[in-house]
């Protein structure tokens, strides 16, 4: 008999459906054509999102730390990588510490955001199943002003990235 992966919440459920958790409130939802910042959100697709306008945020799966918490239960803690991009070139004055306080101010409120829908559902529900969901400590890196450039030369960019790790309660097996 196969037992379930170590991963009950992978990441090509889990990635999209933070999308519309994270966006309310911030500088990219007031800023995007629909108003919601969802079109501004690319999950896994890094070429797309530097064809895009900015600000832009980039969803993509970081380490996934995976355990046996006893002979039939394991647990599991996937962390997502929130990257942040804006264009430093983008609004005429606009010094790059305006830019990274806008920059850190949509990530602390994409944080709270995802906190509050928590609080709310304690977990992300799909196709009827219940995927139970706390989250750990968010670490940021350091800002990247060169961050896409290296890969598409010609974009002036800043860039900062959010790890969220998401502790999925202990599965039984």
């Amino acid at each position: 008999m196969t037992r379930i992966p170590n991963n009950p919440l992978p990441e090509n459920i889990l990635l999209p459906l933070l999308v519309p958790v994270l966006v309310p409130g911030t500088q990219l939802a007031l800023g995007s054509s629909s108003g919601t910042g969802v079109e501004q959100v690319y999950v896994t697709n890094k070429f797309a999102l530097s064809q895009g306008r900015f600000p832009a945020v980039l969803l993509s799966p970081g380490t996934l730390i995976s355990y046996r918490c006893s002979l039939t239960t394991y647990d599991a803690t996937p962390v997502v990588d929130v990257v942040y991009y804006d264009r430093w070139d983008r609004q005429p004055g606009l010094t790059t510490d305006d830019l990274r306080e806008q920059m850190e101010s949509d990530l602390q409120r994409m944080y709270s955001n995802l906190e509050s829908f928590l609080d709310r559902n304690q977990g992300f529900t799909v196709n009827g199943q219940v995927y139970p969901v706390s989250l750990g400590t968010p670490t940021f890196t350091a800002y990247d002003k060169e961050a896409l450039e290296r890969e598409f030369p010609g974009l002036p960019l800043d860039a900062r990235v959010m790890h969220i790790p998401c502790i999925i309660l202990p599965y039984h097996v």
